[in-house]
């Protein structure tokens, strides 16, 4: 393993890998909507809406989490790589938050209540037709642009893995105690 290469402690790995699935998992949820019928529709918007908030807190979180502790020192390569992953990284960050807080936010700028399980929340405003269009444009891009993020995101981890075998991918598997 590089001597420059920082690495994250298991918390981080774990909070990294655990976004990974739920963002996954409520990407595929959102997708089958598309293709449902009405019905059905209805039954997976309650359950994209619940895991969305329920698993938007962790989410928010570990966005939370990686601005305050920063990303791990990686080893040094050409600037216009460095420069690409930073924004990889960060890309996928927004695409997080953006998510969670758009898709939060939309039955309210509908006018309805978040039904999230048995808890309601009122919504706190009348139905803004504008807002919540532009609600849902936001929460469809956010939910789309990660896919490119992320496949940049795996093809740079390959790189460090394959090419550089500076133990950046391996990074993610390892704790390091001494990590961020």
């Amino acid at each position: 393993m590089n001597s420059q290469l920082q690495g994250y402690k298991l918390a981080s790995i774990i909070i990294h890998w655990f976004t990974a699935a739920a963002f996954v998992y409520l990407f595929i949820n959102g997708e089958q909507m598309a293709s449902a019928t009405s019905e059905l529709r209805g039954e997976l918007m309650h359950s994209h809406v619940f895991w969305g908030v329920v698993l938007g807190v962790p989410l928010l979180l570990r966005v939370a989490w990686r601005y305050k502790q920063g990303f791990a020192a990686t080893p040094p390569q050409h600037w216009s790589l460095e420069l690409l992953a930073k924004i990889v990284k960060i890309g996928l960050l927004v695409c997080i938050a953006g998510a969670v807080l758009t898709g939060t936010a939309l039955p309210w700028a509908e006018g309805k209540d978040l039904v999230i399980g048995s808890l309601i929340i009122p919504s706190f405003m009348t139905t803004n037709e504008v807002l919540a269009q532009t609600l849902e444009v936001m929460h469809e891009l956010f939910s789309h642009l990660w896919i490119p993020l992320l496949v940049l995101h795996v093809l740079g981890a390959l790189k460090h893995a394959l090419m550089d075998k500076d133990g950046v991918l391996s990074s993610m598997f390892k704790q390091n105690k001494d990590g961020l």
